[in-house]
């Protein structure tokens, strides 16, 4: 009677924790057009972000790599009307240097989130801020990096434009990068760090649209109804036990 009770009992707990972790469902996490965004120097504004188990980063704002060439410029985002609605920063990552911006990822209690792809439109620009016409390098990189901005994981995606020939395909270009099979613990505070540079002598200004973070959400705290069913559960298990000990 009591290995039978013991089964039941045990059962009941494993229920209890299948509620408590949840079925995983495919979502978007997280994403931006920067339509309506306002600039102030580097940091791009007045953001407006779709957010699922994550809280809103707010404003970005992009910072500089050390200098390869001379004393660097001052950094700011572009103005221009080929910039508009996108975050596009007026550094040349060729004779200037690479610029990076960290982009938060704070995910909200009972929710923990399974990392898929994100997702961009790239972009490059010549010096004025205006749509680059001719071939020019462009490297990105993304990095998952933890709260004290340590490396979790990276992919890069290389020659996103020819160095040289025409320029093909044709401005944007749609990157995907894989960084599935991280886990973002429920209340846990992360940044995605996305890098842009050029390891060729051809390289110029770059900026990206379309920011989204796909993955899987899992909902990690029961339910109050849940609960309140698993305990008539068990209070009906010790009921039953207790009617088969008289």
């Amino acid at each position: 009677m009591k290995n039978t009770f013991r089964s039941h009992f045990a059962a009941a707990m494993m229920a209890l924790a299948l509620t408590a972790s949840g079925a995983a469902s495919a979502a978007l996490v997280l994403s931006t057009n920067f339509d309506g965004r306002t600039v102030s120097g580097a940091t791009a504004n007045n953001l407006t972000w779709m957010t699922n188990g994550v809280a809103s980063p707010g404003s970005l704002t992009a910072v500089a790599g050390s200098p390869v060439i001379g004393t660097p410029p001052a950094m700011a985002l572009f103005t221009t009307s080929a910039a508009t609605d996108r975050f596009a920063v007026d550094r040349n990552i060729q004779t200037e240097s690479p610029w990076y911006v960290d982009i938060p990822l704070s995910v909200l209690a009972g929710n923990a989130i399974q990392l898929g792809t994100i997702t961009l439109d790239a972009f490059i620009f010549n010096n004025g801020g205006a749509l680059q016409t001719v071939s020019r390098d462009l490297d990105l990189s993304l990095a998952l990096l933890g709260s004290a901005l340590n490396l979790i994981d990276s992919e890069a995606i290389d020659n996103i434009y020819p160095v040289t020939g025409a320029l093909s395909p044709a401005q944007p270009r749609a990157l995907s990068f894989d960084l599935s099979g991280n886990t973002l613990a429920a209340g846990g505070s992360y940044f995605l760090r996305l890098t842009a540079s050029s390891n060729h002598t051809q390289g110029n200004n770059a900026g990206i649209d379309n920011f989204v973070v796909n993955g899987e959400l899992t909902r990690v705290i029961p339910e109050p109804g849940t609960l309140a069913l698993l305990g008539l559960a068990l209070a009906g298990l010790g009921l039953a036990r207790s009617r088969r000990a008289r």
